[in-house]
């Protein structure tokens, strides 16, 4: 089984590309939009095909060598040109599936053939069974048949390329050890995620800050945390808002607080806001902020020094796994002149990409502490771990 991957401006010519070098026997594995450097889309196809290119190349070359010998000997056998041909358009089929192809006007071209099979073998050889080669701005993969899937499943979720030519190795060392594919995988993706639950410790002030974009479900995901936490029982919760650009933000958060009765207070600079900690520092206090821009840059500045009081806080980034990527890196880059200590990844239940989650958290260094999953409070909200991410991503 050899992989590759063929890039085009259209579907359509990407197809046509591994038709062309593949022949009709070729599997499609996958088909994403990829962005270039230049900010400018084009299309990326995955593809296989079953076939043993070594061994059909191999006898290709032996039947030309055997073919010229026939011309340079003293005298030629009869037949000699008529069993050379008839060999020769078995060992074309074989080497290269081309359906709908005169093969004999491709045996005119045979030396021309052979130049480039000798090139791709050379690229596929160079790769070895578990490691990726670029070659013409194309890169080229060769695994094992029972490591196609793995490969498959990775690409399928939005892992980033790089981690998936990490995680393939990782696998195919596990997999000479004796773990199966799915297994391998799933280990490799657990031990790659770090996750926290910011409100076990029970030693100490519990202040969690909230920041993030706009529209990514702060105010939902605050809610679900103070009501697991009010209503189960485990203790006093205060909410503070900073939220005061948006009319409703403050209302919302005052609802949810009259229903779960936990206090909810409205938050307008600095000086309000680090006596409003020392106040009701013995409670678990959910601090929500005004969602930004990752482009404003100005305003987060702004939020960076409001927060910027001498209190233990925890921060963490709100990032919805339904954004696109470069939106979500965008983000992670621009908030990251606060300081961060953990994410939570929302609106898991409006994508299947689940692989985001490992690119961000791999790029962010940072652990994962929640996970949401819809909009009910508080049934839609998990406490991150990294086996249920890694099952999420493998399923």
């Amino acid at each position: 089984m050899h992989i590759k991957k063929f890039t085009a401006k259209t579907v359509q010519e990407a197809l046509k590309a591994v038709k062309d070098e593949f022949g009709n026997d070729a599997v499609i594995l996958s088909t994403k939009k990829v962005k270039n450097s230049f900010n400018s889309f084009f299309v990326e196809i995955a593809a296989a095909v079953d076939y043993d290119l070594k061994a059909a190349l191999s006898r290709v070359e032996r039947m030309e060598q055997s073919h010229l010998a026939g011309y340079t000997s003293a005298g030629r056998v009869a037949g000699h040109d008529r069993d050379f041909q008839e060999e020769l358009n078995t060992a074309v089929k074989e080497t290269v599936p081309m359906p709908d192809h005169d093969l004999k006007k491709e045996l005119a071209s045979i030396r021309h053939g052979i130049t480039e099979l000798k090139t791709l073998y050379s690229s596929i050889s160079n790769v070895g069974s578990n490691a990726g080669a670029r070659q013409g701005g194309k890169r080229t993969f060769a695994y094992e048949q029972p490591l196609v899937p793995i490969y498959q499943k990775l690409a399928s979720s939005g892992v980033d390329e790089r981690l998936i030519d990490m995680f393939m190795q990782r696998i195919c060392d596990d997999v000479k050890k004796g773990l199966s594919p799915k297994d391998a995988l799933h280990n490799s993706i657990k031990n790659c995620i770090k996750t926290i639950n910011p409100l076990k410790d029970d030693s100490g002030p519990k202040i969690l800050t909230f920041i993030g974009p706009t529209g990514v479900g702060k105010t939902t995901t605050i809610a679900k945390i103070a009501a697991n936490h009010a209503v189960l029982g485990r203790g006093r919760v205060t909410m503070l808002t900073l939220d005061t650009y948006r009319i409703a933000a403050s209302e919302q958060l005052k609802t949810y607080g009259r229903i779960m009765g936990v206090n909810v207070e409205v938050i307008h600079n600095a000086k309000e806001l680090k006596q409003s900690v020392n106040k009701h520092i013995n409670d678990v206090i959910l601090i929500d902020t005004a969602g930004r821009s990752q482009r404003d840059k100005k305003c987060i500045e702004e939020l960076k020094g409001f927060l910027a009081i001498d209190a233990p806080m925890h921060t963490h980034l709100v990032l919805s796994i339904a954004n696109k990527d470069e939106t979500i890196y965008e983000a992670l880059k621009t908030f990251g002149s606060i300081p961060v200590d953990s994410l939570i990844f929302t609106k898991l239940d409006e994508t299947s990409s689940y692989g985001t989650m490992l690119n961000v958290a791999v790029a962010a260094k940072k652990p994962v502490a929640y996970l949401t999953i819809g909009q009910r409070v508080p049934e839609d909200i998990w406490l991150a771990t990294s086996d249920k991410i890694a099952r999420m991503i493998c399923k």
